[in-house]
């Protein structure tokens, strides 16, 4: 074994150490995106130069033979995994099946098998020796079949790959693009060394390939320093950002658009590619409101509505800044998120609390009065203010349709509301066609609906109504109509709170209603009461006594009565009245015991 010295082993060191470190410092950011073939990558690159420079100062030829077979068990690894990492990094990592990465592996270790058992078959060098160039002793070898294999599936992998790449560079926004093109620049330069080399396009005696490595390790490290290479990688971009549902757009220091996901231009209205690299003022062009309260602003979270009519949105707005590693503002992420839905379902929830609330205190005060002029009062008033109506009255009826009573919202309208005019609307106006129809009537100007009849002597004008009728089962108790001065004031909210809250007035005029039924009776029987007391003040007890007797007999049909009532003393019961078949029992008396 004889060695010889040459300072072209210098660069290959430096390009093993390079790639080598590179390696360590990728394997450290696992589980990040490629990390894992590109670690490999390295490792081989590493181990080729390393391998290489041995090859290099090896001065005799079975010792450079020995080092060039040793050499490709690294060279073949290389395609395939910088295949790989380019898939990874190009959102094809799917490709990477246990299959497919078996049918690639053929030929390496065909490549392996070959290199190694070369004496047997001069498959892959059909000759190999050294030559003298000056003061160096080099390898020479004359290339057989299997090698140019190995060569075509080398440029093969490695066209595919460069081809993923230029897509990705052209697809991906222009925050990425300069580290799409240190991957082009690092995969090219050891191609074009290397078919330099095989090809001899340019005299020289050693092989570039290595060589190139060295300038590719330098332009990925600076990759993975200046724009972090495996932190954010155009494929996780993709991944993320595209597929959120809220907008994103990122801002340079100059407030320009540098890259925006799809969500936000649906927000905008135009694609990406017609936002990306415009000033972000010109986005806010027809919102002066917007431009001059966030344009410069850095950081800021707030509510906002974009679009008009039924287009119209409301957007969750957050500005953070982007800051470099020192600290220093790059630029801004904006990110906007629809809550439309949101609000509504706010909007809706308050309404059925605002529904409830109105729900209970109109059950509290048709409760509140047991009368029914108070309860039907106590409901008009309700209604009246849970609405915002400036005047109202609620007709009861009878079963014929007759009105029994009537309330209204101000007492100037009571003057108003006499026998006459009141029968003229429930036979004719809005408060009979509710009636008849047993369902609401909601009349957003009274001019253009021909079921409204005015009163002439109502002092105020109506321009909108609401009217809902008040039923239990089949039968319609009254009507409740209210009005306003505007058109449109009253809405579809106010009809069905009103109609909501239908069942707590009807039980409440029908539990005034037997209430008012009861006091009607308990006066007639106390009248009664007082009448057969003065009646019976001016009879002897005898002829009372006698006339209930034969009252009993006749309403009972009892066969024998008789009325006993004690004596002075207290001692007997004595039979003063009688009726039927005890007549001959009259005067009897009866011990107490």
């Amino acid at each position: 074994m004889t060695w010889q010295y040459t300072p072209f082993v210098f660069p290959l060191l430096v390009a093993a150490a390079i790639a080598g470190g590179i390696a360590i410092y990728a394997w450290q950011r696992r589980p990040a995106l490629g990390v894992v073939p590109f670690t490999l990558l390295m490792l081989s690159v590493a181990a080729w130069s390393l391998i290489y420079a041995l090859r290099l100062v090896s001065a005799d030829l079975p010792t450079k033979l020995f080092w060039a077979k040793c050499r490709y068990l690294a060279i073949v690894v290389v395609p395939p995994s910088w295949l790989a990492f380019v898939l990874q990094y190009t959102g094809r990592g799917n490709w990477l099946t246990r299959r497919n990465v078996a049918i690639l592996a053929i030929v390496p270790v065909t490549t392996i098998l070959l290199a190694w058992t070369n004496d047997f078959h001069y498959l892959f060098w059909s000759e190999v020796g050294v030559e003298q160039v000056s003061t160096l002793v080099v390898w020479a070898a004359n290339h057989g079949p299997g090698f140019w294999v190995y060569a075509a599936y080398t440029y093969l992998l490695l066209f595919v790959s460069t081809v993923m790449l230029v897509q990705a560079l052209v697809r991906s926004p222009r925050l990425y693009r300069l580290q799409v093109v240190l991957l082009l620049f690092g995969a090219l330069a050891p191609l074009m060394a290397d078919l330099i080399s095989t090809y001899d396009l340019i005299p020289f005696p050693l092989d570039l390939a290595p060589y190139a490595f060295a300038v590719t390790g330098l332009a990925v490290a600076w990759g993975m320093f200046r724009f972090r290479l495996f932190d954010i990688v155009p494929v996780a971009r993709s991944a993320v950002v595209d597929s959120m549902s809220g907008g994103v757009l990122v801002l340079d220091g100059q407030n320009r658009v540098v890259d925006i996901n799809p969500a936000a231009g649906r927000v905008i209205g135009r694609p990406a590619s017609e936002i990306v690299g415009r000033p972000f003022s010109q986005l806010l062009a027809d919102r002066s409101d917007l431009r001059e309260r966030y344009l410069d602003v850095t950081e800021a979270h707030s509510e906002i509505t974009l679009g008009e009519g039924r287009g119209r949105r409301s957007y969750d707005l957050r500005i953070s800044p982007l800051n470099d590693r020192r600290g220093n503002l790059i630029g801004r992420l904006i990110v906007l998120n629809d809550i439309t839905e949101r609000q509504r379902a706010e909007t809706s929830l308050m309404s059925q609390k605002q529904l409830f609330e109105s729900l209970v205190a109109i059950a509290r005060a048709t409760a509140k009065h047991p009368s029914l002029g108070a309860t039907l009062q106590s409901a008009l008033n309700m209604a009246a203010a849970l609405t915002g109506a400036e005047h109202g009255n609620l007709f009861l009826l009878d079963g014929t349709g007759v009105v029994t009573h009537n309330v209204v919202a101000r007492d100037e309208d009571a003057a108003a509301l006499q026998e006459e005019g009141v029968s003229d609307v429930v036979v004719g106006g809005l408060a009979g066609w509710v009636a008849q129809h047993r369902q609401p009537a909601l009349v957003y100007d009274t001019s253009r609906d021909d079921r409204w009849q005015e009163l002439p002597g109502i002092p105020h004008l109506a321009r909108s109504a609401l009217a809902i009728p008040i039923v239990s089962g089949s039968a319609v108790l009254g009507v409740l109509t209210l009005t306003h001065s505007e058109p449109s004031h009253f809405t579809s909210e106010h009809a069905y709170l009103l109609q909501a809250s239908g069942d707590q007035m009807t039980m409440a005029v029908r539990s005034a209603q037997m209430y008012d039924e009861q006091r009607r009776l308990a006066d007639r029987q106390t009248t009664l009461y007082e009448a057969l007391r003065t009646v019976g003040a001016h009879l002897d007890s005898d002829t009372i006594a006698h006339a209930a007797a034969e009252a009993i007999a006749r309403l009972t049909n009892w066969p024998a009565v008789a009325i006993c009532l004690p004596d002075d003393k207290q001692s007997h019961l004595v039979v003063r009245a009688v009726a039927g078949a005890l007549s001959p029992a009259e005067g009897w008396r009866i011990p107490i015991a």
